[in-house]
């Protein structure tokens, strides 16, 4: 009996700790959720009028303004190319061709040439006497006519003093046409030859400009195409090209001499609107500007962010910072009595800095947050802010 009742008061034991310790556990829970919520903190600043440019950003091609791709005019095997990296003066050698080959022909075109020449003079030496001959016979032959129509002398020495004569007609012009013909022959003979001499003069390539060899896409050994790329060169003299499709739409914004901006991490410089080029298709115009240094380190044919101005607004400057773009539009991260009120607003402007409005007035006390901060921020949430 005495057993049963202590097995009975142990158990009863274990059921209050049981109880005590899940009352402990609720209060420690629910003293967490009352725990006290801290205010978010943000650095302060305050709208203010000013002015600023409304930009438009169009990826722009960024080319160095001497780029020449270099290929060869005549099929030839390569001696020599420059390597990579090379950098060059205006007229050094940058591609070497096998030049035999061209030289061989010429040489050839030009003995023959001068062949045709020794023929063609000995039948101008014998065209003299040919036509003596023509003309005598001519003679006669007029004379016997006469005979004959007066019956002076047969038929048989008529026809005979006529084919002479035809004969001695027919060697005389047959002999001027041979010598026209080999004129035509000599100086067709001749323009080939001139033709290779000039191949001959680009079988040694040389800069157009001061550069480096950007790209090498044939070796010593390979065989040179026309219009086949042997080298790529850069021009090293400054001076660049951004090249910016734009619609049509927004021609009347820019034209030439306009001061642009471009960007590239980070980096920021000016170009000037240099051409407007017509485009035949899909309503838009390439805008080409021109920079003379590259601060930005841009590489050849890279896309580059080109800023271009379509007008200016005065009126209150927001910093970026203090603004949230959502699905909804633009909201300035205001602050009010220390609690965030999220204020929509409409922008006409804004460059890399500020967003340019008259929807907002100056002197609003606005807080500044990142990206990630804006997210998690809510509407009458309290904050601290330092300045």
């Amino acid at each position: 009996m005495k057993g049963k009742a202590i097995g009975i008061l142990i158990g009863l034991s274990i059921i209050v700790l049981a109880v005590y310790a899940f009352i402990k556990r609720k209060e420690y829970i629910e003293a967490e959720k009352a725990a006290k919520a801290y205010p978010i903190v943000l650095k302060r600043t305050t709208t203010q009028e000013g002015k600023i440019a409304d930009k438009e950003v169009f990826l722009g091609k960024f080319e160095p303004k001497d780029e020449a791709s270099i290929s060869s005019r005549v099929s030839a095997y390569i001696l020599y190319v420059a390597k990579e990296g090379t950098k060059v003066k205006k007229g050094d050698l940058l591609v070497k061709l096998d030049n035999s080959n061209i030289v061989a022909n010429i040489n050839a075109l030009r003995n023959n040439q001068q062949a045709l020449s020794f023929q063609q003079q000995s039948l101008k030496k014998n065209l003299g006497a040919l036509m003596v001959k023509y003309q005598n016979q001519k003679k006669i032959f007029q004379r016997d006519k006469v005979l004959y129509e007066n019956r002076a002398i047969s038929e048989e020495a008529f026809e005979k003093s006529q084919d002479l004569y035809q004969e001695a007609k027919a060697q005389y012009e047959s002999t001027i046409k041979q010598i026209e013909g080999l004129s035509q022959s000599i100086a067709a003979v001749g323009n080939q030859a001139k033709s290779l001499e000039d191949d001959l003069k680009y079988t040694n390539i040389v800069a157009p400009f001061d550069g480096v060899v950007s790209k090498r896409y044939l070796k010593e050994g390979d065989l040179a195409i026309p219009g086949k790329p042997i080298v790529d060169l850069e021009g090293t003299n400054g001076g660049y090209e951004i090249y910016v499709d734009i619609p049509e739409s927004l021609l009347k914004y820019v034209k030439a001499g306009d001061e642009e901006t471009i960007k590239l991490n980070g980096k920021i410089q000016k170009a000037i609107v240099e051409t407007i080029i017509p485009k035949a298709q899909n309503n838009m115009v390439t805008i080409k500007l021109y920079t003379n240094s590259n601060n930005i380190n841009a590489v050849p044919d890279m896309y580059i962010k080109t800023y271009l101005t379509k007008g200016f607004c005065e009126g209150t400057l927001i910093p970026n910072d203090a603004v949230n773009h959502t699905s909804k539009g633009y909201f300035a991260l205001e602050i009010v009595d220390n609690r965030v009120h999220w204020v929509k607003f409409t922008p006409k402007a804004r460059n890399s800095k500020y967003f340019c409005t008259k929807d907002i007035p100056p002197n609003v006390e606005l807080g500044l947050a990142n990206r990630s901060e804006m997210l998690s921020i809510q509407e009458g949430e309290k904050i601290e802010v330092y300045k």
